[in-house]
């Protein structure tokens, strides 16, 4: 009797889950989806989107993303960079009254965007549902978009970029053979003599990220790329700032390109008293030497505006969602954070010795 009431109970469990499984009368069935392997040589597009919001209500929104819409959107093979308030440390609020917000996400390709739209925008992709399914993360999106529509109050909507994000590198820079002797008083701007330096403990603070608009010539998007690359990004980054990235405006369908021409930089630098140190008080974390020269070629080539945003960069955290078909993981990446550094005591080229290497890599003595 005993092993046949347990057999009776095994029986009616089964039963139980299966008529859990079968949708009620009327409902939508189940959408599982399988995928197929990455596809590769395609260009990456990054969407940026710029949202007015109701005042106080950033933090709220920014939690809605993170926690609903985010790992949906991760799931779908997108990338999120970051969500960050626009600030007006200096000047005038431009927009009082209202919170604003900059997001951007990264896609491996226009068709890649396509594929995680719904409706017209989706083209001939399938759409969201064909990519992800359905189930509880996409649930999870929709609750976490209705909460960002109650303190959404307009948009500029959407620009698509592309273009190079920072890499994230050893970067070696050799000492030069010199020797200096500590002077007093301040240096005279304008002289021309070798400025080295010794650096102060590095100060936490929270990152502020600089957009910096540029209007270039046509064509040379690559030169300037390979500029900022080789001689702008090594020299701020010894400094504490961490560039992010350079784009220019991709004029796509589904975006709104026409009021937003040009070219954007990002540079993560660390608090604002940082990011005000840039450009004039680089030279006093930084000081001089042959890399600094190298930045002379960029600045020439782009006159430059920006704006401070404050917010961080989006790691989707290791996780795990209800097999609803299959498991979904994430992994975080590492990456180095903002390090300003205070400006030591002032220094000056004493003696310089012997020639041992090639023609030019001492400093002519100082006058």
């Amino acid at each position: 009797m005993k092993s046949g009431r347990a057999r009776a109970g095994s029986f009616a469990a089964v039963g139980l889950s299966v008529l859990a499984f079968c949708p009620a009368p009327g409902a939508q069935p189940p959408t599982p989806v399988r995928n197929d392997v990455p596809r590769v040589g395609q260009q990456e597009v990054v969407m940026m989107r710029h949202a007015y919001l109701e005042a106080g209500s950033y933090e709220a929104w920014l939690e809605a993303s993170r926690s609903g819409v985010w790992p949906w959107f991760e799931r779908l093979g997108a990338r999120i960079l970051g969500d960050f308030e626009i600030v007006y440390p200096v000047e005038a609020d431009a927009t009082p009254g209202r919170d604003e917000a900059l997001r951007f996400a990264r896609y491996a390709s226009y068709e890649h965007w396509q594929a995680t739209r719904g409706g017209a925008a989706a083209g001939d992709t399938g759409g969201a549902g064909r990519l992800g399914g359905d189930g509880g993360l996409r649930d999870a999106s929709g609750e976490g978009l209705r909460t960002r529509r109650q303190y959404a109050r307009g948009s500029r909507g959407g620009v698509f970029l592309q273009g190079y994000l920072a890499e994230t590198r050893p970067i070696y820079m050799p000492g030069l053979v010199e020797r200096y002797e500590r002077v007093d008083g301040s240096p005279d701007p304008a002289s021309s003599a070798p400025r080295p330096v010794r650096l102060g403990r590095a100060r936490p603070g929270d990152g502020i990220l600089a957009l910096e608009y540029s209007r270039i010539r046509k064509g040379a998007f690559e030169e300037l790329h390979a500029l900022a690359r080789d001689g702008v990004w090594p020299y701020v980054e010894k400094i504490g700032v961490r560039p992010v990235g350079l784009w220019r405006v991709a004029y796509l369908p589904n975006g709104d390109a026409g009021r937003e021409r040009g070219l954007r930089r990002g540079v993560l630098p660390g608090p604002l008293r940082q990011l005000r140190a840039l450009p004039r008080g680089a030279r006093r974390r930084g000081r001089d030497g042959r890399q600094r020269a190298r930045l002379r070629g960029v600045h020439a080539r782009d006159g430059s505006a920006g704006r401070p945003h404050a917010g961080a960069f989006h790691r989707v955290p290791p996780g795990r969602a209800v097999r609803q078909p299959a498991p979904v993981c994430a992994g975080s990446r590492r990456e180095l954070p903002p390090r300003p550094v205070a400006a030591g005591s002032l220094w000056r080229l004493s003696a310089r010795p012997p020639r041992t290497g090639r023609p030019g890599r001492h400093w002519r003595s100082a006058r």
